[in-house]
């Protein structure tokens, strides 16, 4: 149920980020925007539960999959929050009483 959830939220991503009018060069660029790398990334990260759940691999091919997945997950949505140097600095200025 979820895969299917997942796959309709990137389609919809998708068909809203870059309209069929657009030339096929820019649809293709769509696809490199953050909110569909977020939802592929879910998408990955079920598949690579399901993997295991479907034939037994062994105990360390179970936690694997979910550890390479979960990784790929925290990359996706921690890409873009990182923390400048400037606002240490402006806690630090001489000039604030």
């Amino acid at each position: 149920m979820f895969i299917t959830l997942e796959l309709y939220i990137i389609g919809r991503l998708l068909s809203l980020i870059a309209p069929s009018f657009l030339e096929f060069k820019h649809r293709i660029g769509a696809a490199t925007d953050t909110r569909v790398l977020r939802a592929l990334s879910l998408l990955l990260l079920e598949l690579l539960c399901l993997v295991p759940g479907v034939k037994f691999i062994g105990t360390v091919g179970e936690f694997v999959p979910f550890s390479v997945g979960t990784l790929v997950v925290l990359g996706m949505y921690f890409q873009d929050q990182s923390i400048s140097i400037e606002i240490f600095n402006v806690c630090n200025s001489s000039n604030v009483p």
